[in-house]
């Protein structure tokens, strides 16, 4: 399957459809990352589990292969993980991600065994830059315009 920004954005925007009720936006975030997560493994996630939307999460075929909906859930991700944080260098992990998936191909760590992990790409890249910008806006609109601690995006889980 190839890139499709429209379809991306279709698949953003269902899922931030879904749980517009959530609040604080991070957690709105949160849930739209986990439910995008739970398409591609068919609900197989244990983002999923916790948060107990797997009732919510399509069984699509191929999904775990569609290159539109990874855009969509790298998107999704990295914007969840700049609004919970506020760390502009968020962005150095939606890069070095990629960065490794071209390196070290065999290195990078599925989510789910049971699902590849895609190919690196400018697109998905693109997308998870794009979450970013869209998860610090989010940070600054809630914090009188700051941005959070310098690197704390990559000092741990933040489920």
């Amino acid at each position: 399957m190839a890139h499709d920004a429209h379809k991306t954005w279709a698949y953003i925007t269902q899922a931030r459809i879904l749980f517009k009720a959530k609040t604080p936006p991070w957690q709105h975030d949160h849930f739209a990352y986990a439910y995008l997560r739970g398409m591609r493994t068919h609900g197989d996630c244990d983002e999923v589990r916790r948060l107990g939307i797997g009732h919510m999460v399509p069984n699509v075929k191929g999904a775990e292969h569609d290159e539109s909906l990874a855009d969509a859930e790298h998107y999704s991700y990295a914007r969840y993980l700049a609004s919970v944080t506020g760390d502009p260098a968020a962005h150095a992990l939606v890069s070095g991600y990629e960065l490794k998936k071209r390196l070290s191909p065999g290195s990078v760590q599925r989510a789910n065994k049971n699902y590849p992990v895609l190919a690196p790409s400018k697109e998905s890249e693109a997308w998870g830059h794009r979450g970013v910008d869209d998860g610090l806006d989010e940070y600054k609109a809630a914090h009188g315009g700051k941005l959070g601690k310098f690197g704390s995006s990559a000092e741990g889980q933040h489920f």
